[in-house]
């Protein structure tokens, strides 16, 4: 998924892979800093491609290269009560214009997530 984040409360972007092409939104529920290095925070995405839909809550942990780990389950939807994991890296400068007006900056994030059967 590539994700662009004004304000880094909502977000949206574009998926594909293994169930096919489309969209996802974003909520942040939780962010904090723990230390200077690391962000945590809690999120939900919502997922809708061409042949399923779902929600996850996910854990994430990132660092201070950007570089993201996503952990938690999927809480509504197809696969209902799977586990879900994957990983992100942060992408700046982006190139894309309207990212340069949000809170992160000209950031943008791509990744992949992985549901466990």
């Amino acid at each position: 998924h590539r994700r662009y984040c004004p304000g880094n409360v909502q977000h949206g972007g574009v998926v594909s892979g293994d169930a096919g092409p489309g969209i996802y939104a974003g909520e942040v529920l939780e962010l904090s800093n723990p230390t200077p290095t690391t962000s945590t925070g809690t999120v939900l995405y919502h997922i809708n491609v061409s042949s399923h839909q779902f929600t996850a809550r996910l854990s994430v942990n990132e660092d201070s290269k950007g570089n993201g780990v996503l952990k938690g389950v999927v809480t509504d939807g197809w696969m209902k009560g799977a586990e879900v994991n994957g990983n992100y890296q942060t992408i700046a400068p982006s190139g894309i214009i309207n990212a340069q007006q949000g809170a992160g900056g000209d950031a943008v994030y791509q990744g992949t997530l992985h549901i466990q059967k």
